[in-house]
């Protein structure tokens, strides 16, 4: 694997590059080459064309004009945007993600996030500025060891502290 290739390896974490870089093959009718490929991990990396050209020691201009002349017009072909402009590369990474080609985050069951006897009760929801805000109270049981136990067992095992350590004498 090439240097080229390793660059903007991050994305590969967040979008589901493999669809992709074959989706984008076939709008521009041969395989993606792989400085194409670096240009389009770097923006769905969230890097503007001039960090891009930083991270590759390139030129801004002449890595704004591969984009134009490349990933912006394959993207716009594969999603049927051909009459639209590209006024910012952000929007490429729009349209990828409303189109399905960021990867569905890990799922992960909030049971198994919370210790037993956890408890949550969903106090409110409301609809604002279209978005769903749920108000909720979280009750997560901690340790049974209570302050008195600990000076306690300073007591009892003849500990101390040091240095602000619990140490045994």
């Amino acid at each position: 694997m090439t240097q080229v290739d390793q660059m903007f390896s991050q994305a590969a974490q967040e979008w589901d590059l493999e669809t992709l870089y074959a989706d984008l093959a076939s709008a521009k009718g041969k395989h993606l080459t792989p400085i194409e490929k670096a240009h389009l991990r770097g923006l769905l990396s969230g890097y503007s064309p001039s960090a891009i050209a930083e991270k590759l020691d390139k030129i801004p201009r002449g890595v704004e004009a591969d984009l134009c002349a490349t990933i912006y017009k394959y993207v716009k072909f594969l999603l049927d945007k051909v009459d639209e402009k590209v006024e910012n590369w952000r929007k490429i990474y729009e349209w990828l993600d409303e189109s399905g080609y960021k990867s569905a985050p890990p799922q992960i069951p909030v049971q198994s996030l919370l210790p037993d006897q956890s408890v949550v009760n969903i106090t409110n929801i409301n609809i604002e500025q279209h978005q769903i805000v749920f108000q909720f109270n979280l009750k997560i049981p901690t340790s049974e060891v209570p302050e008195l136990a600990i000076q306690e067992t300073l007591k009892t095992e003849k500990l101390s502290e040091k240095n602000g350590k619990i140490v045994a004498e």
